[in-house]
């Protein structure tokens, strides 16, 4: 199937999820596509580093072909080849979305006829985006209720600017079984449930600068302490970073 199909990127939200959907489907499909007005619906339109890297890896990991893979750029022409399951690294470069990248790549890997290995670098906990833990104890287990066990594993936090965050990603590839809806009903049911009744996660980054005017109760340890305190049953990892970018 070759039929192009033309995309506007300002439909919708006009933001970046029409790109990621379609490159991932593109790739599943066989069928190219050209997008423009890409995020012109956002303060700086076109390809920002998180879009340009999903572009990149999805050619990568199938053979494909992106005319207009640029920063900036507000149109693209994408080609896609046959999936390349197996080992694949991504480096953003900055504090970009990892997990909105992966949203890009997971689909057509999954449905690959072997095991992907992915190794994902850049922001991991950041505003406008889901962080590391709303896939790990949201996204994961929807998606092992519909047949597809992807693992997740957060080596290294990433925040804002610096990034350097890295998540390692299996997919075990042709897992992904039929189910019918009563299925899906069922998994967003138990996830549903499980948001009620689990304790929660605080994921919290802590900059050291030399002189510190709030005191030790705002360092690492005050602030565990501080958080525990109305939320006992709360999992609390601190991130000790830095302000520098990479």
């Amino acid at each position: 199937m070759s039929d192009l199909v033309t995309l506007d990127g300002s439909m919708g939200e006009g933001g970046g999820q029409i790109l990621r959907s379609a490159l991932a489907l593109s790739i599943r499909s066989g069928r190219p596509f050209r997008i423009t007005r890409i995020r012109a619906n956002r303060d700086r339109p076109g390809l920002m580093p998180q879009h340009l890297a999903a572009v990149q890896a999805s050619a990568r990991i199938c053979g494909g072909e992106a005319s207009g893979a640029l920063k900036g750029s507000t149109e693209l022409h994408f080609v896609p080849g046959a999936v390349r399951p197996g080992r694949h690294d991504v480096d953003i470069g900055t504090a970009g979305s990892v997990t909105l990248l992966l949203h890009a790549l997971v689909y057509p890997l999954a449905l690959a006829p072997a095991p992907s290995d992915l190794l994902l670098i850049g922001g991991t906990c950041l505003p406008h985006s889901p962080g590391y833990h709303d896939l790990a104890h949201g996204w994961a287990p929807w998606l092992e209720g519909l047949g597809l066990p992807v693992r997740l594993e957060l080596q290294r936090g990433g925040f804002y600017p610096a990034g350097g965050g890295q998540v390692r990603v299996e997919i075990p590839g042709e897992r992904w079984k039929k189910c019918k809806g009563d299925r899906i009903e069922t998994a967003l049911d138990e996830c549903r449930g499980r948001t009620q009744a689990e304790p929660g996660v605080a994921y919290v980054h802590v900059v050291y600068c030399p002189i510190n005017p709030w005191g030790e109760a705002y360092g690492s340890n005050g602030l565990c302490r501080r958080l525990q305190k109305p939320f006992p049953h709360w999992q609390i990892f601190i991130f000790k970073g830095t302000l520098k970018k990479r």
